[in-house]
């Protein structure tokens, strides 16, 4: 599984078969609710196209790698982390740094065809770049 397709029920079988208990209330990741906001983001630009859903998806991407990081911290502090999981979560980050590095590099390649919100071009041109 990806960190593109990864839901908030993945994330909870990776919480369970790692067993990485909840986190307190001040001490929270909030991994969780930071994948429902990225999945939304990706869903909105998908399907709008839009230079502004890109730029909150690009956020959205960066938010997520940041609440990984505050997990693995949170967890190795802990003593909860182990290699396999920490190994699982740095991967994830590593696709966040490719999806936006992609996102990047469409946008310098064709700026007409986002700021003209042209669907059917940048569909096509997308999936060279993205998949």
């Amino acid at each position: 599984m990806g960190v593109l397709t990864l839901d908030r029920d993945k994330w909870k079988t990776f919480k369970d078969a790692n067993n990485l208990s909840k986190s307190s209330f001040f001490k929270k990741a909030d991994v969780g609710p930071t994948i429902d906001k990225f999945q939304t983001a990706m869903k909105k630009f998908e399907g709008s196209k839009s230079e502004k859903d890109l730029m909150d998806a690009f956020k959205k991407a960066e938010a997520l790698k940041a609440a990984f990081a505050k997990f693995i911290n949170l967890k190795e502090a802990k003593q909860e982390m182990t290699p396999a999981a920490k190994q699982k979560l740095e991967k994830w980050s590593g696709e966040l740094d490719d999806y936006v590095i992609k996102l990047a590099k469409f946008v310098k390649a064709f700026p007409d065809i986002l700021k003209l919100n042209d669907k059917k071009e940048m569909d096509k041109q997308l999936d060279q770049f993205i998949l």
